[in-house]
Formats: C-alpha cells, sequence, structure tokens
C-alpha cells in the first residue's frame, strides 16, 4: 500500500488535469479550475443554473454524490457534489451555479460523459 498509493494519486490527478481541460471545452461550462480540497477537486461553474439537478442526474448516472472517505480505496467512480460552504459563504447562489467534482479513480472520460450527459437530462426537466 505505501508503494502504490503515491502512483495512484499521481494518475489521478493527472487525470483531474486532463478532465479539467475538457471540461473548458463544453458549451454550457462557464469556467473550471482545479483546487486542493483534502484532495485534487474541480470546481466547475455552469452558465445556467442547473447545478442541483445535474448532481441528483449524475448520480443516477454512475458517480457518487458524497465522500466515503478522503481518497478511500473504496472511491473509484468519480464524486459530483455541492461546492464547499467557503464557496457558498461569498455567494450562496453557486450552488445553483458550481458544482465540484472529484475524479477519483476514474478516466476523465468518465466525468465528461456523466457531466455531458446530466446536463442534458437537467435541461430536458427544466
Amino acid at each position: 500500500g505505501l508503494t502504490y498509493a503515491p502512483v495512484l494519486l499521481a494518475v489521478s490527478a493527472a487525470e483531474c488535469e486532463k478532465a479539467n481541460e475538457e471540461v473548458r471545452k463544453l458549451d454550457f461550462v462557464k469556467d473550471s479550475m482545479i483546487v486542493n480540497a483534502q484532495s485534487k477537486v474541480m470546481v466547475v461553474e455552469l452558465k445556467e443554473p442547473l447545478a442541483r439537478k445535474m448532481l441528483t442526474e449524475a448520480e443516477k448516472l454512475g458517480g457518487l454524490p458524497n465522500p466515503v472517505g478522503a481518497e478511500s480505496k473504496y472511491e473509484i467512480a468519480p464524486m459530483f457534489y455541492k461546492v464547499s460552504g467557503t464557496f457558498l459563504k461569498e455567494d450562496p447562489k453557486r450552488i445553483d451555479t458550481m458544482l465540484r467534482i472529484n475524479v477519483n479513480r476514474a478516466g476523465h472520460e468518465t466525468v465528461i460523459r456523466i457531466l455531458s450527459e446530466a446536463y442534458k437530462k437537467a435541461k430536458e426537466n427544466e
């Protein structure tokens, strides 16, 4: 485990970087950045206030709704959840326009697929 953990974290960080690059290309995304919140995560700002609906849809599509434990060996699927209280304290409206994504052990393609499908379903149910 001691030799496996650093390699796994490096791969996860690289996939987070790739996912962030691809997320920025999506037409419904205003901006995306990587932040360090216990682990590397993306904070995605949407052009429309669909974050809550997208989080519900992301869970149906295979995204985790909350952590099992910080960088737990059980966190394989990407996690899609609301932004932290710090982000919301500055602007409570961010609950509807921002979401947080932890790639975990999933590839960037999985993150893009779930995010794009969640947006599509949220728009359909608007």
